[in-house]
């Protein structure tokens, strides 16, 4: 499997990165507009899910996921995504990046372990977000207790969704333009 090297590689990493922050950005204000905690990530995770499935199909290459979700991490620090705007936001989803590119890594790639890979994440998160939270003792705990069963339950099927629709996105629609083409050649 061939990883990543080169600055294009991290150059659109990095691109990738300040999309999926873009995304978080656009739909953060879901939580305090409707007053439902937790509201704001499960419907902009679709749409992360997606591109970060698009993402990945792009390059196929190891390290990429982990370079685009570091980028996503630090730009995120200073949003409520993820709990309280902080640096423990690292905790999270850095192993979360190093669990999905395992599954990766061990599916080679497939589409349906691209799918797998990315709907581990989105459950894997919900829970590791919830047990960063309570060892640093960051607000908001109680409430987020509340709601992590049904979160993760939706989480894994939003991740398959998802992730077959980013799947679907790419053959259909990506796959073939020429700017893919050239991102994909080396």
């Amino acid at each position: 499997m061939r990883r990543i090297s080169t600055v294009k590689d991290l150059t659109l990493a990095g691109g990738f990165g300040a999309l999926l922050f873009a995304i978080d950005a656009v739909f953060t204000p879901l939580d305090m507009i409707l007053g439902i905690p937790g509201v704001r990530a499960v419907v902009n995770t679709f749409f992360w899910i997606v591109v970060a499935c698009v993402a990945v199909l792009i390059t196929r290459k190891t390290g990429f996921l982990t370079a685009t979700l570091f980028v996503y991490a630090l730009l995120s620090v200073p949003l409520i995504t993820w709990g309280a705007p902080g640096f423990h936001k690292l905790l999270i989803i850095m192993p979360l990046a190093i669990l999905v590119e395992a599954i990766l890594l061990a599916t080679n790639y497939s589409n349906t372990g691209i799918a797998v890979a990315i709907a581990s994440g989105v459950a894997g998160g919900w829970l590791l977000q919830l047990y960063v939270m309570s060892l640093l003792g960051i607000p908001g705990v109680e409430t987020y207790m509340k709601v992590i069963v049904p979160f993760t339950i939706i989480g894994v099927i939003e991740g398959l969704i998802g992730g077959f629709a980013g799947i679907w996105l790419y053959n259909r629609k990506i796959k073939n333009l020429k700017v893919v083409k050239q991102l994909q050649s080396q």
